[in-house]
């Protein structure tokens, strides 16, 4: 949970630099397509996370 936790808060993090215009004049010197590719690989963790956990529960059950 604590692992969903911390990679659902880096989603929103990350999310709120690329849609945010007033974030987004700190750190214009990030490219919005570095910051995608973050959000990609962030969405991609989570995900892979969920889905162990997920399997490894349905495991235990049997």
């Amino acid at each position: 949970m604590k692992i969903a936790f911390f990679l659902l808060a880096a989603l929103l993090v990350n999310t709120s630099l690329i849609f945010s215009e007033s974030l987004f004049t700190l750190v214009d010197f990030i490219h919005p397509l570095f910051l995608l590719g973050i959000e990609v690989v962030l969405l991609f963790l989570f995900a892979s996370h969920k889905f162990s956990s997920d399997f490894s529960k349905t495991k235990k059950g049997r």
